[in-house]
């Protein structure tokens, strides 16, 4: 290898150093990419990203039911597959197979939806909600389709309410 290639491999390895940990960044803060993947070394300043889900069935009145995970065993793995995906690729992972899993396990439902709470610290140092996710999914001729995804504010807890 010549010194002009061994200078150039050696200013293109800088340059991807000095820009992936920008790269990371706005993918942690865009899409809710663990800062522990793809390298990042925002892992040392950050608590390994922890999450829970809520399944809801909602019938035809508009009534809401909260649906138990553990009453399929299909849904059950299910769900833990996707939010193991979740806590690391963000808001990349695909909820659909969830919702399937939900329509197979509950069918009097025509529309379900799947809350997704991400647990971490807040700016104030509190272990809480820091970002949540709202899925709906309904029942078409064609099968489960998306309706709907939102990204409505963590409510407010009592210790935020009186700090």
């Amino acid at each position: 290898m010549t010194p002009r290639i061994r200078h150039n491999v050696v200013g293109l390895l800088l340059a991807v150093f000095i820009i992936w940990p920008l790269v990371q960044q706005q993918l942690v803060l865009r899409y809710r990419v663990s800062p522990w993947k793809l390298a990042g070394w925002a892992m040392y300043t950050t608590v390994m990203p922890r999450g829970n889900m809520a399944l809801i069935g909602i019938d035809a009145s508009g009534r809401r039911v909260p649906l138990d995970p553990r009453s399929s065993a299909d849904l059950l793995a299910t769900r833990s597959d996707f939010m193991s995906v979740r806590l690391m690729l963000g808001l990349f992972a695909d909820p659909l197979p969830v919702a399937r899993a939900m329509a197979e396990a509950h069918p009097v439902y025509q529309k379900w939806e799947i809350t997704v709470n991400e647990v971490g610290l807040s700016r104030r140092g509190w272990l809480e909600t820091i970002h949540q996710t709202v899925y709906r999914f309904k029942l078409t001729s064609t099968g489960i389709e998306q309706e709907d995804v939102s990204y409505p504010a963590p409510a407010l807890t009592r210790k935020r309410a009186e700090g």
